[in-house]
């Protein structure tokens, strides 16, 4: 009988450390392009890192509770893919995210009248284009400025003109909309979707007047085709502070604000990420 106790006392800081990991997942079957935020119900554990497919993704605390946020590539396999979430105290989380495909839309882009790009050298500006973003987005800032959920730019956000994921026929090529549009009345006040500083402010000739902000742990905001800019470099921005207003500057064939999204460098379907953090 003594040894019984014994061998239970010294069970007993094994049973304790074994203590299974209680998580909510949000999008634990996700569609490609697609945002997964994983919340831990201990608010005492740590997390050390954290890791989808093999490769590293963001964690920070949100709302108090340990977090961690993945986007998945629009062009991601449809298939079973491991995240897995260590934690300081030595404990492990892993669950199977099971992604599907993304129902795609083609739409035929036009050419904007007075552009001075044509639409067949496009694809080729956008890929240029697209490796400079890259540069920023691709920047991790090691903490978040934000403490509550994201919300979308427009005071009326329902009208989308151009859904996430779309494939643009420009010719004999074709672009991947990495964003979504909403249709606006020119002028219309663009804001911030939540709390961050304000990394670029510029005019392009592709995507017009551009606003990017940075909300921490490789998580940004893009907004294009404004008609001004109402911020500058540098400024720190709170939740629905106005950034600019809606236009048609650069390539564009109405008026409209056209919003991308960015994890650890993943562009995702901003209305399923604004959703991720309700």
């Amino acid at each position: 009988m003594k040894n019984f106790f014994l061998i239970l006392i010294l069970l007993l800081p094994v049973l304790v450390f074994a203590k299974v990991i209680q998580a909510d997942i949000f999008n634990q079957s996700p569609s490609a392009g697609d945002t997964v935020l994983v919340k831990f119900s201990d608010r005492t554990l740590e997390i050390a890192s954290a890791f989808f497919d093999g490769k590293p993704i963001s964690f920070f605390s949100y709302k108090t509770f340990p977090t961690v946020v993945l986007g998945v590539a629009v062009t991601k396999l449809a298939g079973r893919y491991l995240l897995r979430v260590d934690f300081k105290n030595g404990q492990s989380f892993n669950s199977i995210i099971n992604v599907k495909n993304r129902k795609v839309v083609k739409i035929v882009l036009g050419e904007p009248k007075e552009s001075e790009i044509k639409l067949s050298e496009l694809g080729d500006k956008v890929q240029e284009k697209k490796l400079d973003l890259d540069t920023i987005f691709k920047i991790k800032t090691p903490n978040i400025f934000f403490k509550n959920n994201f919300g979308l730019p427009l005071m009326r956000n329902r009208v989308m003109a151009t859904p996430f994921g779309a494939i643009y026929k420009t010719g004999s090529s074709e672009i991947r909309h990495l964003g979504t549009d909403f249709a606006a009345s020119i002028g219309a006040f663009v804001g911030a979707i939540n709390d961050g500083v304000i990394r670029k402010a510029y005019f392009d000739n592709i995507y017009g007047n551009s606003v990017i902000i940075d909300h921490g742990e490789g998580i940004y905001s893009y907004y294009i085709h404004m008609n001004e800019i109402k911020i500058k470099e540098g400024a720190l921005v709170k939740k629905g502070t106005v950034i600019g207003t809606v236009g048609q500057t650069g390539y564009a064939t109405g008026p409209h604000l056209h919003l991308s999204v960015k994890v650890n460098g993943v562009a995702v379907d901003p209305v399923n990420f604004v959703a991720a953090f309700r």
